[in-house]
Parts: C-alpha cells; structure tokens; sequence
C-alpha cells in the first residue's frame, strides 16, 4: 500500500499547498466511505521571553511588554486542509464464491463451481459484479434496504445464508479433452483409474445433475465407491465412456473399464453376502451409461429390469404389484436409499413412454414427506409429475389390455369388461390433477422452466394415450395439444443454453418435436437437441433426434387428408429400437 507523505512546514509568510488526493489502482475495492486525513502537527512556535500566560494565548495574540518592545510574530500556522483519500481496499481475496468468503475459506474461483463447493458439495453462489464508484454525495445514497435471504440446505447439515438478489443460475464450462493427459494411452493403470475417477468429479457428475445444491451424483456414489470395488469400477466405466464420446482414442480404455465393470457386478450378484444398496446403484450407472452412448437395444434396459428386481428382493412380497413403505424400508431410512430410489424411478418412468408399457414398479413410492421440498439430481421439482406420468402409463397398459382381451374374449360373461367411461374418468382425473399442479417457488427459475415443460410433456404423454385407444377424439385432441407444445418451447427458450437442467429436458422436446407441425417450432428443438449432442455427448439425444428428423420427413412428404398419421412410434418399431428418453 502507498504511504503517504508529510509536508513540510511553509516558509513565513507563505500560503501552504494542498496536496491532491490519491487515486486507487483497484475501483471495484473502493469503499464508499472516504477517510479524512487529520490536520499536520505544526512544530511550536519559539519565543525569546514568553511566559506561560503568553503561550496559553499565543494562537490569537501577544500583549506587549511594557519594558521592551515586542517581537516581531512568526506567521500563524496554516492548518493543512482536508483531505479525502479513498482506500484501496485490502489484500483479502474478494473475487471468490460468497459460500466460502461467508465460510471464511479460500477459493480458487474456479467457474461454474468452485473446488471447495464441490468437494463439499454446497452451492457456489456467485456475486453480482461491483459497479464503479462515483464521487461521494452524501445526499444521493441513502441507506441501501435490508434485502431479503435464502437458506440453503446442504448435505453436510450446514445452512447458509446468502443474499438472493446475489444468486445466479449456473452453466457448463466443459473441460477440453487435452486437459486429461495420459489416460488413453497410459500404461500405468492407477494412474488411468485416478484420471478417470477426476473427469467423473469435474466433469460427468456435472453434466448429469440438474443442480448443484443436491448433485447426488457426487455426494451419494463416491462415498458408497469408497466401500465398494465394483461400484468404482461402474464410475471408471461411465466416465472413460463419456470421454470415448469425445475421443475415439479412449475406446479401448473404454472397453476395458467397461468389462470391469460388468465382472465386478456378475460376481456382486452371484455372491452371498449382498449389499442392496451397493448392487442397486451399479446397475444404475451403467443403466445411465448405456444410455449416454446412445445403446438402441436392450443393454440399458437389462439395467434398469436388474435394478428394480434388487429392490423388490428386498421386500417381503417380491412379486407384489406396488411395494409399501414397510417393504422398501432398508431404502427409505438412508439418505443414499431414498435417492437411489428416486434415481431408479425416473428411468423406469421415462422408458414406459417409448416403449408402451406399465412401469416396473407402481405407485409413488419414492416419496418421503420429510424429503418434499428437496431438488432432485434428475428431474429437479417435479417428483409428483413423475408419478402422474408413471400413472398415465399405467392406464395406457389397462387400456391396451382391456383390448386384447374383448378381441380374444368378445362375448365372454365371465371376463372382467372395464367400460369406456371408466378409462374416460380416470383420464379426466389425470387431467385434471395436472393442470392444477403448480411448482413451487425457487430461486433457480431454469428449474421452474423445467418442471413447467415436464407438466406439458405429460399432458402430451396422457392426450396421446387416450388418442391411441380412442381414435375417434383425435380432432378433439389435437386442438388440446397444440397447448401444451407451446408451453414446451417457450419453456425451453426460457433456460439457456448450457444450464444445468438442460441434461433432462430430452423427455418434452421429444414429445413436442414428435406433435408439431410448426416449422419454427421444429426449428428450436431441432438446434436444442443439436447443441445438446454437440457439448454434453449425449448419443441418446442423437438417437431421439435421427428419429425425429425421419418422422419430420415422412409427414412432409405424405398426402393431405391421409386416413392415419404417422408417429415417432411407427419409425422405432420400423427400426427396432429401444429409446432411452434419460
């Protein structure tokens, strides 16, 4: 820091020179509240002959002396002005996330999340930039409000307190891949493992997470990892598979992990001493992991089918339609449990859209009441549309069923008959139950836009069932629908590109894409979904989108006033798919 000089004092009977202020090298650390630096201490005066009385009132006059004459006076000293300074601030880091300048902790400043709220897994919230100070004017800044706070949960039981008006939505920053050296090529294996294991920290479980408040991915896998060879395996396997997505020079490596990972498993499932948990978070990895390179036949659905036969292995009636609270116990009484729950639910709710069929496991039963208001990894705050959807596959599978059987039984008394207006009450209630729906508040609106997408996507899902198995409300139909996909893409506009939600939002651009007939419309998702495949190396979104541009194409060149439409589920069926919408 500068220091400031002394002045001398003036010779007599010479006006003394202010000096100017000083200037700060740092704007944004000026402080708003300048010091004023003290008058300068003048040296005393020196008299011949004055007696204490005299110096007592030397600053206003001296009385003459009757026996000699008075001396001639030294010149009053001149007070040296006044003088504002501004500070410079101090040598404190004031460029860090505010969660550890209020944990009094040094940030890297790494961007979109620092390495102390990863490791942690807290929320990096950012500051809003400084703007620079103008002159002092006591008159124009009145005492700025008392703003509002947000209490921030985390998963160590630490809270904290932020301003919200300071709170800015995250966004990706990928790491390029030359930023990994030595794991495709490597020869020391500990040395690939311990890369890989990185890239899935810093990379993969971002990439997957909707938010970082509650990014299980990294706060539930890594310390089950730590007690389980195989799930380590899994997560080397996932992430060498993402970066063979981007580097076809880790394929090999890829494989590698890959056969690791699918051993370690054989032999977890074949053995006696069995842990659930552990067994049931492997096979969603790699269910996730098939997934991401884009796998159209049946691997990560023999993921997803392993994984809910671990969770109803572990309740008392296996073979039961809906598990009870009491059967899923072991689950739900863990933090890591409950989520691993909700991890399973949502794949096994997103693969009954494509592929026509009732969920593997019925009912709500992820839900935990003191978990509500808890932002989920995948679909953030849209647990009950998760569950409206699950409900809406399930009338879609009785419907169907009910079909089948009035066309091998048609005049069978003794057969269960469901009548038309049953299935129309339950749709109406579906319905009904998903209009009134309202997500709740957060700050993190990319999260709101995408629960409001994830409302319309079902609302698609449930007018396409009844469309299915009651052709002649098509007109009727289309005219509700149109709603819905607008609601889609103006939520989608909403969040930009590169936020964390994005991940999921495969789900309604699919269902939308797969409805509209508006070219602008088709436009958005179709260069939504692009920069998706193009930045996050999403090969199931490449999957959905080669779909979707067939389907686009065939409608475009089909006759006007065709007896049926074609549908996106006309093209899997012709091409034997098997999407993956997570």
């Amino acid at each position: 820091m500068a220091s400031i000089s002394s002045p001398t004092n003036p010779p007599a009977h010479q006006p003394t020179t202010p000096v100017s202020p000083l200037l700060s090298r740092h704007c944004s650390l000026i402080n708003h509240h300048s010091t004023h630096r003290p008058p300068s201490r003048c040296k005393p005066l020196r008299l011949g002959h004055c007696d204490a009385a005299t110096l007592r009132h030397c600053d206003t006059a001296l009385l003459p002396q009757p026996s000699r004459a008075p001396l001639p006076l030294p010149p009053r000293p001149q007070p040296t002005p006044s003088r504002s300074s501004k500070r410079t601030g101090t040598t404190r880091e004031r460029t860090g996330c505010v969660t550890c300048r209020r944990r009094k902790k040094k940030c890297d400043g790494g961007y979109p999340c620092c390495n102390n709220c990863r490791r942690l897994n807290f929320d990096c919230v950012r500051e809003d930039p400084r703007q620079p100070a103008g002159p002092r004017d006591a008159g124009s800044h009145p005492p700025a409000p008392v703003g509002e706070t947000t209490i921030l949960p985390t998963s160590s039981s630490t809270v904290l307190t932020v301003p919200a008006s300071t709170w800015t939505a995250p966004t990706l920053s990928l790491d390029p891949v030359a930023s990994w050296p030595g794991a495709a090529g490597g020869t020391d294996a500990a040395i690939n493992r311990r890369s890989l294991l990185r890239y899935y920290m810093q990379t993969v479980s971002t990439l997957l997470t909707s938010t970082l408040e509650n990014n299980c991915f990294v706060s539930v896998f890594l310390p089950m990892a730590t007690e389980s060879p195989m799930l380590l395996n899994a997560i080397i396997a996932h992430s060498s598979s993402h970066l063979a997505l981007r580097d076809k020079s880790y394929e090999v490596l890829a494989l590698q992990s890959r056969c690791n990972a699918l051993s370690s498993l054989s032999s977890s499932l074949s053995s006696q001493e069995r842990d659930p948990e552990l067994d049931l978070s492997c096979s969603l990895v790699l269910c996730s992991m098939e997934s991401i390179v884009g796998d159209t036949g049946i691997s990560w659905y023999q993921h997803l089918l392993g994984a809910s036969q671990v969770i109803r292995s572990s309740s008392a009636f296996p073979h039961s339609g809906q598990l009870t609270a009491a059967d899923l116990g072991r689950f739900l009484s863990t933090f890591e449990g409950r989520w691993l729950l909700r991890n399973h639910a949502y794949h096994d709710v997103m693969h009954t859209i494509t592929m026509g069929a009732r969920p593997l496991i019925q009912g709500y039963y992820w839900h935990s009441p003191e978990e509500k208001d808890l932002v989920d990894s995948y679909f953030g705050l849209a647990s009950r549309l998760i569950y409206l959807i699950s409900e809406i596959s399930v009338l879609n599978a009785d419907m169907a069923d009910s079909a089948s059987l009035a066309e091998r039984k048609p005049h069978d008394p003794g057969s269960p008959s469901v009548s038309r207006s049953d299935f129309s009450q339950r749709a109406f209630m579906l319905e009904t139950q998903l209009l009134e729906w309202e997500c709740r508040d957060s700050q993190d609106k990319h999260l709101m836009a995408m629960a409001e997408s994830y409302r319309a996507g079902a609302l698609i899902h449930l007018y396409r069932v009844i469309r299915r198995h009651l052709p002649d409300l098509t007109a009727t139909l289309a005219r509700k629908i149109s709603g819905p996909v607008k609601t889609i893409i103006e939520s989608v506009e909403q969040m930009p590109m590169r936020c964390l939600p994005e991940c999921t939002l495969l789900f309604p651009l699919f269902l939308a894409g797969g409805e509209t007939e508006s070219q602008e419309y088709i436009r958005i998702i179709r260069q939504r979904m692009l920069d998706i495949v193009n930045y996050r190396h999403f090969h199931n979104v490449e999957v959905a989108l080669a779909v979707l541009d067939e389907l686009w194409r065939l409608r475009g060149g089909s006759p006007t006033g065709s007896p049926r439409r074609v549908d996106w589920t006309d093209v899997l069926q012709r091409r034997n798919w098997k999407l993956a919408l997570t």
